[in-house]
């Protein structure tokens, strides 16, 4: 595949999900508490209900507070394969629990609790990988991705993955270190001209049904990509070795360009206007706590503080007058 063609494949797949990103985005919105509600009075405080966050993180919890449970289907009653079975039943968990290990030294939450939250707001995704320890042991890894930097391509014969992106940002220290751990990568000539902007690489997939190559894009924000790993093949590949679950908007299943539905989107509206109403009651409430009030005087001019209008018995002369307006 030539590198114009690879490169403008990347930018489709980004284009095409856009919906998505754009569904996940109103999710963590509502459970950021952020809404952008426009009121009559700008100096009006806004209110946001605080129900999509307590669901959202009692959900999460709901769905990653179990341990994993494997259990391999017995095909004989023979006392020797079944104790094999559980050798590799308990091996499996053990692998799990390097892995939940492997993603708190990293200051991470586990592969359960991170997986859950990407389900919920409707897409999730995990790289698989098998590593050596420094003592030459293999060592199972499963790296959540990012729902919004996450962009497959399900168009085989039978709708299967053919084709993955996945964009993370990264230091120039860290891309240096990549680069002297990653055979076949080079630094990529942002590097000559930035010392301290942040690096987006692109992690890229792709298979023909029987083999599995892979490249690696790197951009700095405004100039054009670099390819630092060109297409190739991946011996140690059977597959894209990438599962992704998204939970797509029944609406949307047959559309060109893909949406999901995550947890909290079948309430998105009805949480805005529990904002708005809390928020024109807030306002109603401040209006009425703190009126404008006209000041009439003889010569114009007036030495009543604006906090003295605020419930307390202000001394003027005869010649003052106030009136509140309604």
């Amino acid at each position: 595949m030539a590198n114009e063609e690879l490169l403008e494949g990347i930018r489709a797949r980004r284009q095409l999900w856009g919906k998505r990103d754009s569904t996940v985005r109103a999710s963590l919105q509502l459970i950021k508490m952020q809404d952008n509600i426009q009121l009559h009075n700008r100096q009006a405080i806004t209110i946001a209900t605080s129900e999509p966050r307590a669901q959202f993180n009692l959900a999460t919890h709901m769905l990653s507070w179990t341990p994993e449970v494997i259990r391999l289907p017995v095909t004989s009653q023979d006392l020797a394969q079944r104790r094999e079975m559980g050798l590799a039943e308990r091996a499996a968990v053990g692998m799990w629990k390097q892995n939940t290990d492997w993603q708190r030294m990293r200051g991470n939450p586990s592969w359960r609790v991170q997986s859950a939250r990407h389900l919920l707001l409707g897409f999730a995704a995990t790289e698989w990988d098998i590593r050596l320890t420094p003592d030459g042991q293999p060592q199972f890894i499963a790296i959540p991705w990012n729902p919004m930097s996450v962009y497959p391509d399900f168009g085989g014969p039978d709708k299967e993955l053919i084709a993955c992106d996945y964009t993370y940002t990264i230091t120039r220290d860290a891309l240096r270190r990549a680069v002297a751990y990653n055979e076949g990568w080079q630094m990529p000539r942002a590097m000559e001209r930035s010392e301290r902007a942040p690096i987006r690489i692109i992690k890229h997939y792709e298979t023909d049904g029987v083999n599995v190559s892979m490249a690696v894009v790197a951009n700095e924000a405004g100039d054009n990509e670099d390819i630092i790993m060109p297409l190739t093949y991946q011996p140690h590949m059977t597959e894209i070795p990438v599962v992704i679950m998204p939970i797509f908007d029944i609406d949307d299943m047959t559309s060109d360009t893909p949406n999901i539905d995550g947890f909290l989107m079948r309430n998105e509206t009805n949480y805005k206007r529990l904002n708005l109403f809390m928020s024109e009651q807030m306002d109603v409430a401040h209006l009425n706590a703190y009126r404008s009030v006209q000041i009439t005087s003889s010569t114009g001019r007036t030495t009543v503080d604006k906090e003295q209008l605020r419930g307390e018995v202000i001394p003027t002369t005869p010649d003052v007058m106030f009136n509140p307006i309604q």
